[in-house]
């Protein structure tokens, strides 16, 4: 009389012949449905979110809930209608916020995915149980716009690969341009920096020099200025060609005959 019994077992099973009692076998496997295709059907058509018009074919794949196959009989009258209107607001949801050449080129997987997450979440939120579970989102053809733009979008999207390309191109020349400046900064820095350990040596090796000779100037005065001023004419005189006797070469007498002889 229309009250759910139970559920036959495998082996022999009975029921009461009608109209007391009636069985319903229900098709637990897979079963698909697919929407959103159809270049020629303006209904199929949906509006992208750069105001574009796509066709989005998608196959959804569902199946009865095996574990209660009496909610899908009982519960709504066609479960299928429902899982066919859940799954063309997912679709136009998410077509709705893609632009046009994103939905029918690399972002066309990632959006049957999303739209696979949003049926499941809408068919689980139904108010009446359906007894039903989405396993997922296929590809039923591919993704395009209406025939009258399809060259249109073949020449952008051409477009937009050729500057893909170059933007490689640029982006291996800046790559090769900084690595070379790198490589001559780094010689320039490492010559620098032994330019300066060098200065700073020759600094230090400076300092010990007139460390001793005011040590040795301390010690001994006299010596000191003697051996300096010895070492200051031999540099002076060096590469000097001078016709002179020794006694002219003494500082002294060079010095007087500089005050006293003027030109000579």
């Amino acid at each position: 009389f229309g009250r759910f019994a139970g559920i036959g077992e495998p082996g022999l099973n009975w029921h009461w012949p009608a109209p007391i009692g009636d069985r319903e076998n229900v098709d637990v496997a897979q079963q698909t449905l697919e929407i959103g295709g159809g270049t020629g059907n303006q209904e199929q058509l949906i509006v992208t979110g750069d105001k574009q018009l796509v066709s989005f074919p998608i196959k959804i794949v569902w199946q009865v809930d095996a574990d209660s196959p009496q909610t899908f009989l009982f519960s709504y009258g066609n479960a299928r209608n429902v899982i066919e209107l859940a799954g063309e607001t997912a679709l136009r949801d998410n077509i709705g916020r893609t632009a046009a050449l994103d939905a029918i080129g690399a972002r066309a997987g990632q959006i049957r995915d999303q739209i696979s997450t949003d049926l499941a979440a809408l068919v689980s939120a139904n108010e009446i149980p359906l007894g039903v579970r989405i396993l997922r989102v296929d590809a039923a053809d591919t993704p395009q716009v209406p025939v009258a733009v399809q060259e249109s979008v073949r020449e952008i999207q051409e477009a937009q690969a050729t500057a893909t390309v170059r933007l490689e191109e640029a982006q291996l020349f800046e790559n090769t341009q900084l690595n070379a400046a790198q490589g001559t900064a780094g010689e320039v820095l490492a010559q620098a920096r032994q330019d300066v350990v060098r200065r700073v040596n020759d600094g230090l090796g400076e300092a010990n020099k007139l460390r001793q000779i005011y040590n040795g100037y301390r010690s001994s005065p006299e010596s000191t200025l003697q051996r300096l001023y010895e070492d200051a004419r031999r540099i002076l005189l060096s590469d000097a060609e001078i016709n002179a006797t020794a006694e002219e070469l003494r500082l002294d007498q060079i010095l007087s005959n500089l005050v006293t002889g003027g030109s000579q």
